[in-house]
């Protein structure tokens, strides 16, 4: 929470959530931390497996009420819960590389998302290169939601449905 500056960076680690034994709502949560136009908080290179059953808790959140310049790069998840990957608020934040699947679960809602939520300012986000694959809650597909608070999103090259054994 809150961490500041240049030089942060969460990196290749591996973690996996057994259901019903832990209760995590996300595995990495960048809330209200900010890294530099230089020096971007670089959260990357990580894999994780398991999430749920929270409906609100997932994965990767960057920019939580807030947070700048934060960069989620190359990072492999599976089933991690609600959501994959998220931008929630800030600016400057890119979400590039990534690889998210699940398998379909009562708590699924969105592989990747950019909204801004709790009131936080959102713009100049980057969602590029990343390949998803998500059943949705409801029936069908929801790989990428854009909730169209965040500005122009720059978006490109991204990949959907793709089988896991060709994804990791």
């Amino acid at each position: 929470n809150t961490v500041t500056g240049a030089g942060n960076i969460v990196e290749n680690n591996r973690g996996e959530n057994w259901l019903n034994e832990s209760d995590p709502e996300d595995l990495v949560s960048m809330y209200m931390s900010s890294g530099t136009s230089s020096s971007p908080i670089y959260v990357r290179n990580n894999t994780f497996r398991g999430g749920g059953p929270s409906l609100s808790g997932g994965g990767i959140n960057a920019g939580d009420h807030g947070g700048n310049y934060i960069s989620v790069e190359n990072n492999r998840l599976v089933d991690p819960g609600n959501y994959g990957i998220a931008i929630t608020g800030g600016n400057n934040n890119v979400l590039h590389s990534n690889r998210v699947f699940s398998v379909f679960h009562i708590w699924n809602n969105a592989g990747i998302y950019i909204w801004a939520q709790a009131g936080a300012t959102c713009s100049n986000a980057t969602y590029t290169n990343n390949h998803v694959n998500w059943p949705y809650k409801f029936g069908g597909q929801n790989n990428y939601y854009n909730g169209k608070n965040c500005g122009i999103v720059k978006d490109s090259g991204n990949v959907y449905n793709e089988t896991l054994s060709v994804m990791m």
